[in-house]
């Protein structure tokens, strides 16, 4: 995670006793750690959240666990390093495909299904029929399976229309707690990639599959590259988790690929 931590703040002015908090949301738990700038691990934290299955094949997360859970894992790793050497950044990685959708007023609509939710099965048969599996394919870089957002998002609309009529932000994890964290939504061309609605050639959201599955792309964040700054710290999350609001938040990117560049699989 240290190579991930450390990318991240590739792009910021370097102060005196610096550190890197770096913070992962899995489907199980969200782990954070603190790294100096010399790769020494300063502090960490983990916590676990249930994963619900109401039905066979579902499998969804509460978005409001798993929020609560990366706030408390920050607050934790953060505290041990205050006086010494204080938090300047955080990157935050995060499991691919599962989604948040939130109304007008942010709030969550219901859970979030994670890659592994077999339910719309369904959806990616037929919608692969009509758009083409080779043209879904040139465009995404991947070929259909349930594993993917884009089938998830058919499944609602299809099975909970005025749910889905309702949303005005669909977020994965990652964005998600960079929005909660700064106010501003942002995910990164990485991440991105994964929800099947991401245009990997010319790295924006596919006008194409959008206008397919009528989904407005004003409800999608921002894409950007890794490491990219968002923005600072809200000031009332900052007090709330104990950190600057000079603390600066960036675009992280999938685990997986976050996992291969700690690895040293791929590099910066």
């Amino acid at each position: 995670m240290f190579a991930f931590a450390k990318f991240i703040g590739l792009t910021l002015k370097k102060v005196s006793s610096m550190s890197y908090l770096g913070i992962d949301i899995g489907t199980s738990g969200v782990k954070a750690v603190v790294f100096s700038e010399t790769g020494q691990i300063l502090s960490s934290a983990h916590q676990e959240y249930p994963t619900y299955s109401l039905q066979p094949g579902w499998f969804d997360l509460d978005p409001h666990e798993v929020v609560a859970s990366s706030k408390a894992v920050i607050s934790k790793v953060s505290a041990k390093v205050r006086n010494s050497d204080s938090v300047r950044s955080i990157g935050i990685s995060s499991q691919g495909e599962a989604f948040t959708v939130l109304d007008k007023d942010d709030k969550f609509l219901c859970n979030a299904m994670v890659s592994f939710d077999t339910r719309s099965q369904k959806q990616v048969c037929e919608f692969t029929e009509i758009f083409g599996a080779e043209r879904l394919y040139n465009i995404t870089g991947h070929s259909a399976h349930t594993i993917f957002s884009v089938f998830k998002i058919l499944w609602l609309k299809e099975n909970q229309p005025q749910l889905f009529a309702r949303i005005k932000r669909l977020l994965c994890f990652g964005d998600l707690l960079g929005y909660e964290l700064t106010g501003k939504a942002a995910i990164s061309y990485n991440l991105a990639g994964r929800t099947m609605l991401f245009d990997v050639r010319m790295l924006e959201w596919s006008d194409e599959i959008l206008y397919a599955i009528g989904l407005d792309k004003s409800a999608l964040s921002e894409a950007l590259p890794a490491g990219y700054p968002i923005g600072n710290l809200k000031k009332d999350i900052a007090g709330e988790l104990g950190l600057g609001s000079d603390v600066i938040v960036t675009t992280g990117g999938h685990d997986q690929s976050c996992g291969a560049v700690g690895v040293g699989a791929a590099s910066s």
